[in-house]
Protein backbone atom coordinates (compact mmCIF):
# COMPACT_ATOMS: atom_id res chain seq x y z
CA UNK A 1 0.00 0.00 0.00
CA UNK A 2 3.16 2.45 0.91
CA UNK A 3 4.34 2.11 -2.69
CA UNK A 4 1.31 2.82 -4.18
CA UNK A 5 0.73 6.14 -1.87
CA UNK A 6 3.95 6.92 -3.42
CA UNK A 7 3.06 6.30 -6.90
CA UNK A 8 0.13 8.49 -6.52
CA UNK A 9 2.38 11.26 -4.66
CA UNK A 10 5.24 10.83 -7.46
CA UNK A 11 2.84 10.82 -10.21
CA UNK A 12 1.27 14.45 -8.74
CA UNK A 13 4.14 15.87 -8.44
CA UNK A 14 5.71 15.41 -11.21
CA UNK A 15 2.23 16.85 -13.36
CA UNK A 16 1.30 19.32 -10.70
CA UNK A 17 -1.76 20.92 -12.80
CA UNK A 18 -4.88 18.77 -11.68
CA UNK A 19 -8.25 19.16 -12.90
CA UNK A 20 -10.41 19.64 -9.39
CA UNK A 21 -14.64 18.39 -10.24
CA UNK A 22 -17.13 19.57 -7.95
CA UNK A 23 -20.77 19.06 -7.81
CA UNK A 24 -22.64 22.68 -8.52
CA UNK A 25 -25.86 23.21 -6.77
CA UNK A 26 -27.97 21.76 -9.45
CA UNK A 27 -25.87 18.39 -9.10
CA UNK A 28 -23.85 18.89 -12.22
CA UNK A 29 -20.35 18.34 -12.19
CA UNK A 30 -18.04 20.93 -12.67
CA UNK A 31 -14.58 20.95 -13.44
CA UNK A 32 -11.46 23.66 -13.37
CA UNK A 33 -7.72 23.71 -13.35
CA UNK A 34 -5.93 23.89 -10.15
CA UNK A 35 -2.08 23.81 -10.17
CA UNK A 36 -0.92 21.56 -6.79
CA UNK A 37 0.94 23.46 -3.72
CA UNK A 38 1.84 20.98 -2.01
CA UNK A 39 1.34 16.66 -1.26
CA UNK A 40 2.09 14.94 1.65
CA UNK A 41 3.27 11.68 2.08
CA UNK A 42 -0.17 10.17 3.08
CA UNK A 43 -1.72 11.82 -0.50
CA UNK A 44 -3.39 15.03 1.17
CA UNK A 45 -3.14 17.55 -1.57
CA UNK A 46 -3.15 21.18 -0.71
CA UNK A 47 -4.35 23.61 -3.34
CA UNK A 48 -4.69 27.74 -2.92
CA UNK A 49 -7.92 29.89 -3.88
CA UNK A 50 -10.23 32.43 -3.22
CA UNK A 51 -12.48 31.89 -0.40
CA UNK A 52 -15.06 33.94 -3.02
CA UNK A 53 -15.05 30.74 -5.44
CA UNK A 54 -17.61 29.20 -6.34
CA UNK A 55 -15.77 25.82 -5.80
CA UNK A 56 -15.67 26.96 -2.19
CA UNK A 57 -19.58 27.09 -2.43
CA UNK A 58 -20.09 23.93 -4.06
CA UNK A 59 -17.52 22.43 -1.50
CA UNK A 60 -19.31 23.46 1.33
CA UNK A 61 -22.29 22.17 -0.24
CA UNK A 62 -20.83 18.73 -0.81
CA UNK A 63 -17.04 17.65 -0.02
CA UNK A 64 -16.84 14.58 -2.14
CA UNK A 65 -14.32 15.37 -5.06
CA UNK A 66 -12.43 14.35 -7.36
CA UNK A 67 -8.72 15.34 -8.69
CA UNK A 68 -7.10 14.35 -12.11
CA UNK A 69 -4.04 15.08 -13.68
CA UNK A 70 -2.83 14.05 -17.09
CA UNK A 71 0.84 13.90 -19.03
CA UNK A 72 -0.04 13.58 -22.35
CA UNK A 73 3.45 13.14 -23.21
CA UNK A 74 4.69 10.45 -21.19
CA UNK A 75 1.01 9.04 -20.86
CA UNK A 76 0.71 9.25 -17.05
CA UNK A 77 -2.66 9.51 -15.97
CA UNK A 78 -3.96 9.59 -12.19
CA UNK A 79 -7.26 10.20 -10.78
CA UNK A 80 -7.76 10.76 -6.59
CA UNK A 81 -11.42 10.81 -5.25
CA UNK A 82 -11.32 12.30 -1.91
CA UNK A 83 -13.03 15.15 0.16
CA UNK A 84 -12.08 18.51 0.31
CA UNK A 85 -12.37 21.39 3.00
CA UNK A 86 -11.44 24.79 3.11
CA UNK A 87 -8.76 25.73 5.39
CA UNK A 88 -8.16 29.75 6.65
CA UNK A 89 -5.34 28.98 9.33
CA UNK A 90 -3.12 31.76 8.60
CA UNK A 91 0.15 30.04 9.88
CA UNK A 92 -0.95 26.83 7.58
CA UNK A 93 -0.92 29.43 4.39
CA UNK A 94 2.30 31.38 5.86
CA UNK A 95 3.61 27.61 5.64
CA UNK A 96 2.60 26.78 2.05
CA UNK A 97 2.69 30.46 0.38
CA UNK A 98 5.45 30.62 -1.97
CA UNK A 99 6.49 32.79 -4.97
CA UNK A 100 4.15 30.98 -7.60
CA UNK A 101 1.19 31.91 -6.01
CA UNK A 102 1.59 35.73 -5.74
CA UNK A 103 0.68 35.11 -9.22
CA UNK A 104 -3.63 34.60 -7.88
CA UNK A 105 -2.83 36.73 -4.59
CA UNK A 106 -0.35 39.48 -5.28
CA UNK A 107 -0.99 41.03 -1.67
CA UNK A 108 0.54 38.11 -0.57
CA UNK A 109 -1.02 35.74 2.64
CA UNK A 110 -2.45 39.00 3.90
CA UNK A 111 -5.40 39.26 1.35
CA UNK A 112 -8.44 38.44 2.57
CA UNK A 113 -9.10 36.40 -0.34
CA UNK A 114 -6.83 33.89 0.26
CA UNK A 115 -7.82 30.09 1.72
CA UNK A 116 -6.58 26.69 0.99
CA UNK A 117 -7.99 23.73 0.04
CA UNK A 118 -7.16 20.11 1.73
CA UNK A 119 -7.74 17.01 -0.28
CA UNK A 120 -7.80 14.16 1.70
CA UNK A 121 -8.31 10.98 -1.03
CA UNK A 122 -10.23 7.99 -0.61
CA UNK A 123 -8.49 5.75 -3.31
CA UNK A 124 -6.69 6.65 -6.12
CA UNK A 125 -6.26 5.00 -9.69
CA UNK A 126 -2.83 5.28 -12.16
CA UNK A 127 -1.94 4.83 -15.66
CA UNK A 128 1.64 5.22 -15.37
CA UNK A 129 3.18 4.75 -19.69
CA UNK A 130 6.05 3.79 -18.31
CA UNK A 131 7.87 4.32 -21.53
CA UNK A 132 9.04 7.55 -23.13
CA UNK A 133 6.68 8.29 -26.46
CA UNK A 134 8.46 6.35 -29.25
CA UNK A 135 8.59 3.47 -27.37
CA UNK A 136 4.74 3.58 -26.68
CA UNK A 137 3.81 4.38 -30.49
CA UNK A 138 6.14 1.70 -31.13
CA UNK A 139 4.36 -1.11 -29.08
CA UNK A 140 1.20 0.26 -30.57
CA UNK A 141 2.29 -0.11 -33.87
CA UNK A 142 3.61 -3.28 -33.09
CA UNK A 143 -0.18 -4.21 -31.63
CA UNK A 144 -1.95 -3.20 -34.79
CA UNK A 145 0.41 -5.33 -37.15
CA UNK A 146 0.53 -8.39 -35.08
CA UNK A 147 -3.66 -8.41 -34.26
CA UNK A 148 -2.55 -9.07 -30.61
CA UNK A 149 -3.99 -6.18 -28.08
CA UNK A 150 -1.79 -3.86 -26.67
CA UNK A 151 -0.81 -3.89 -23.49
CA UNK A 152 0.92 -0.64 -22.47
CA UNK A 153 1.95 1.00 -19.68
CA UNK A 154 0.18 -0.20 -15.39
CA UNK A 155 -2.97 0.47 -14.40
CA UNK A 156 -3.62 0.18 -10.12
CA UNK A 157 -5.67 1.01 -8.00
CA UNK A 158 -4.70 2.21 -4.50
CA UNK A 159 -7.12 2.95 -1.41
CA UNK A 160 -5.68 6.23 0.39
Amino acid sequence: MKEGIEKVKDLAEDIRIAMLTTFSENGKLRSRPMALNDIEENGTMWFFTGRDSEKVEEIEEYSKVNVNFADNSDYDYLSIAGKAELVLDKAIIKEKFNTMTKAWFPEGTESDNISLLRVTPDSAEYWDGGNNKMVQLFHLGKALLTGKKYQGGRHETVMM
